[in-house]
């Protein structure tokens, strides 16, 4: 099974950030993950920036481009020995 592709260009920007994160070997706690996104929309208006990256998150989770565990977040296929 393989997720398909974002649709929106915020998750886009946000999975490609997430990519190439020095913790994705480690995985995110769900305020790290924002934290990155936000990093990652650095174009959107900041008034709008949280918003967008929080949403942009939810897309991504509910999409299976991230997949959870015991609120660890991970890349599907880049989690460690052990996890889901």
């Amino acid at each position: 099974f393989k997720a398909a592709q974002p649709r929106g260009k915020h998750q886009t920007a946000v999975l490609e950030a997430l990519q190439e994160h020095d913790g994705r070997a480690l995985g995110w706690g769900r305020k790290e993950l924002e934290e990155v996104a936000k990093d990652a929309l650095s174009s959107v208006p900041s008034k709008h920036r949280a918003a967008r990256a929080a949403s942009a998150v939810e897309s991504l989770i509910s999409g299976d481009h991230l997949v959870e565990d015991d609120g660890v977040y991970h890349l599907p296929g880049s989690a460690p020995p052990g996890f889901p």
